[in-house]
């Protein structure tokens, strides 16, 4: 698949994602936060197992074992997504922040991901 079609395809991704619950049913601001959340992390994930085909990780909190990479930055998603989930009755601005904030890490990362991939494909 092309770089822009790489692109394209997990826009359409996040895209629906985001756009179908919002149809179906009146969410909150905390709920799409979530979305945004869950489907940068799911992004970021997918990249980076794509990318690291034939690159090294960098990050050495991830290793260099893609079941280990997933693990980690689910583990990651799930102890955000429990933070927020505790605190947003009390605190759903907070909560919608950080879950989005959270979901803009996960999206810059597996954006940077579609660079190394980029790069890989026009180096071969």
């Amino acid at each position: 698949m092309p770089y822009s079609s790489l692109g394209i395809f997990f826009m359409r991704i996040l895209l629906i994602s985001l756009l179908i619950p919002v149809t179906f049913h009146s969410q909150s601001l905390y709920n799409i936060s979530r979305i945004v959340h869950v489907s940068g992390a799911a992004f970021d994930v997918g990249t980076t197992l794509r990318a690291n085909q034939s690159t090294k990780e960098l990050n050495p909190i991830l290793g260099q074992q893609p079941v280990r990479q997933a693990l980690v930055v689910s583990g990651l998603t799930l102890a955000v997504d429990r933070l927020t989930h505790s605190i947003k009755d009390e605190h759903p601005r907070i909560a919608a922040v950080i879950n989005l904030a959270a979901g803009s890490l996960h999206i810059a990362a597996g954006s940077w991901n579609i660079g190394v991939i980029r790069e890989q494909r026009n180096t071969h």
